[in-house]
């Protein structure tokens, strides 16, 4: 999961159109009905490489019934600076129309609306959730203000079962028809766990976690400097026969080590892991067969 880069486009602006009069028609008879118009996109985030894909409802403001007064309706594409980047002219029949937008690169990119937007898995809308609570599309901006020292842990979920609970804390004022089939959220669980308007960051205590080298290990070795007659009837089993965390090269980056051989016989596994002190890794893995020796011949 990461943030993505979004086509900053604000809004999409519409506007009827209506039928002229002829200048025969009385001033008194001019008289229209207020009309309200309804914009459904196929999603909320758009890259540059997307398509806006619109559905337009124009209806009676008085019943909210299809409107039939409007033929056409113009949707236009605007950019953060306010300016027009596309216009489409949509025909309508009996209130409804439908059009699209291709997004291309050179439209500039940022974040849309100056909101914060994430994406798990394309063409799917992926949701913020802080403690079982949808948050708000009008308070993402507000993400970002977490205190990450009160964030205990969170889980990107696809699919999620409660997709309408979700989505109409998302969206409140939504339709249920722009429920989507498939939501994807980011769930964040805080400490608190009294949503993202109950973080509260503690006065006088910093939590921090320091970045440090984890300690060496260490395995098992016989000492067989001090080898009594009842240590050669006990077997070596290890797996692990030799363990050097701590190994330094020369100036001319050679090293040498010795050990001895466990009583397991066959093929062998040596794995060398390094470092230098630029930062560059080096790792390496070397075979070698360890067979029985035979003291009789």
């Amino acid at each position: 999961m990461g943030i993505t880069k979004f086509t900053a486009i604000v809004l999409l602006s519409c506007y009827l159109s209506y039928p002229a009069l002829s200048q025969s028609t009385g001033p008194g008879l001019i008289s229209y009905t207020p009309e309200k118009i309804y914009l459904q996109l196929d999603g909320k985030v758009y890259t540059t490489d997307r398509t806006i894909w619109f559905k337009a409802i124009v209806t009676n403001a008085l019943d909210n019934t299809p409107s039939e007064l409007s033929g056409v309706l113009y949707v236009e594409l605007i950019g953060p600076d306010e300016k027009v980047i596309e216009k489409k002219l949509v025909k309508l029949e009996n209130g409804i129309g439908d059009g699209f937008f291709d997004l291309n690169k050179s439209y500039t990119e940022g974040i849309s609306g100056g909101e914060l937007h994430a994406e798990v898995r394309k063409s799917v809308p992926t949701l913020v959730v802080v403690d079982g609570s949808a948050i708000n599309h009008f308070d993402y901006n507000s993400i970002p203000y977490i205190p990450s020292s009160e964030i205990s842990s969170f889980e990107i979920i696809e699919n999620v079962n409660n997709r309408s609970k979700v989505w109409f804390e998302f969206c409140p004022e939504c339709v249920p028809s722009s429920l989507p089939p498939t939501i994807d959220i980011i769930a964040i669980y805080t400490y608190g766990g009294n949503g993202i308007y109950g973080i509260r960051k503690p006065k006088g205590i910093i939590k921090a976690v320091v970045p440090v080298f984890s300690a060496s290990r260490e395995f098992y070795t016989p000492k067989y400097a001090n080898l009594t007659s009842s240590d050669w009837y006990k077997p070596d089993l290890r797996a692990l026969i030799y363990w050097g965390p701590k190994l330094i090269v020369d100036s001319l980056g050679k090293a040498s080590v010795t050990f001895y051989n466990a009583d397991i016989t066959g093929e062998m596994e040596v794995v060398v892991e390094a470092i230098s002190q630029d930062g560059k890794i080096g790792y390496k893995e070397i075979t070698y067969n360890v067979k029985t020796r035979n003291f009789g011949k």
